[in-house]
């Protein structure tokens, strides 16, 4: 049985004690030397940015959750993705913390940009510029993306 604490959700699987994290994917586009970003309408952090992604489905893979979320949340096609990494966060809901691991890529995308009701705003920034995200794993790319590279994303 799941147990329940105060401020914490107890995730760990009852048959091996794990604590499994739930799949995430996020999408780093680039135009013109800056960063999508999407400003969120819902829980949690609402009117964070964000970038493009999301859960991935039961029996869905990454690739196909990143497709997915693209064409949901900003109407575009991937035109081509090259796979960044994994990225360990966290996921606050109504008091509880869930384990999160999300998978990342550098997309190219095709198509005009069209917002779903998740997000009411679409910026172009420069990542120097963005000093928060909603979610700490995607904090955890952004840093990744600026060490490896030692980029900015400004021309």
């Amino acid at each position: 049985m799941l147990a329940v604490r105060p401020s914490t959700f107890n995730t760990e699987c009852e048959v091996c004690g794990f604590n499994n994290p739930k799949g995430t994917v996020s999408a780093v586009v680039i135009k013109d030397g800056n960063l999508l970003v999407l400003k969120r309408t819902r829980e949690p952090a609402k009117d964070a940015w964000d970038l493009p992604g999301g859960f991935m489905e039961a029996g869905e893979v990454p690739k196909a959750a990143l497709e997915r979320e693209l064409k949901e949340e900003v109407g575009v096609r991937i035109a081509a993705a090259d796979f960044i990494g994994w990225f360990p966060g966290t996921y606050a809901w109504n008091g509880r913390e869930f384990a999160v691991v999300s998978a990342a890529w550098l997309v190219e995308i095709e198509g005009a940009l069209k917002l779903n009701r998740e997000n009411s705003e679409y910026r172009w920034l420069p990542i120097k510029e963005l000093t928060e995200v909603a979610f700490d794993s995607d904090q955890k790319l952004l840093q990744h993306l600026r060490g490896k590279f030692n980029i900015d994303f400004v021309g």
